[in-house]
């Protein structure tokens, strides 16, 4: 009777059947990209060197392009975010 159960539950196994078995996690959260290159930070994960990302320029040419690249909205909680703060 024990061994019955046991087939069964060899048969009904996706990963003895070849089938590629997938959490909900890899479903939700793709796999990272790596932002980290050398000697710079791809914040934006594109893949290549923005200027505001780029260290060896000029902080006004950075904040610059950095402020062209986002929207009134993102500016607008840019303005209203606490973070760092020491008291609210």
């Amino acid at each position: 009777m024990k061994l019955k159960y046991w087939f069964l539950a060899l048969c009904g196994c996706p990963a003895l059947m070849g089938a590629q078995t997938k959490f909900a996690s890899q479903q939700i959260y793709p796999a990272k990209k790596e932002i980290y290159r050398k000697g710079w930070i791809d914040f934006n994960k594109n893949g290549k060197k923005d200027v505001y990302e780029d260290p060896e320029q000029p902080i006004d040419l950075r904040i610059k392009d950095l402020l062209s690249q986002m929207t009134l909205e993102e500016k607008t909680c840019q303005l209203a975010t606490l973070y760092g703060y020491k008291r609210v």
